[in-house]
């Protein structure tokens, strides 16, 4: 089988040889590009991870200050838990027990009352009604 006429012109050549570059071309371009996203996937990985520690070690961190604050206020639950119940409400013994305690924490702990919500002002001198 003979070859047609046109591809032995060396126009014919020269146009392969573009089209072959040009092949060449875009493959490395698409290579590269594909380098790139799989660089900026392990970036975005790596991100992903250190987020992933920070929020571990905020967790380790709230879960400690709150067994903190449970241990600190346990005594005050017990009292509470082991005062008889009345109906009557601030003469209650759980609710003294739980006043006295607070008071005590707000001394001792520079503010516990207010941590636990209650001014100090609310926690002291709250009459009967």
């Amino acid at each position: 089988m003979l070859m047609p006429a046109f591809l032995l012109s060396p126009v014919a050549r020269w146009l392969a040889l573009g089209g072959a570059l040009l092949v060449l071309g875009a493959a490395w371009r698409v290579e590269a590009a594909r380098r790139e996203a799989a660089e900026l996937r392990a970036v975005a990985a790596e991100a992903a991870v250190v987020g992933r520690d920070r929020a571990i070690q905020a967790l380790e961190a709230s879960a400690a200050e709150t067994a903190a604050r449970v241990a600190r206020f346990q005594p005050i639950r017990r009292a509470v838990d082991a005062a008889p119940s009345s109906r009557a409400c601030a003469d209650a013994p759980a609710i003294r027990a739980a006043l006295d305690g607070l008071r005590v924490q707000g001394a001792a702990g520079g503010g516990a009352a207010d941590a636990a919500g209650l001014s100090a002002s609310a926690t002291g001198a709250r009459g009967h009604r």
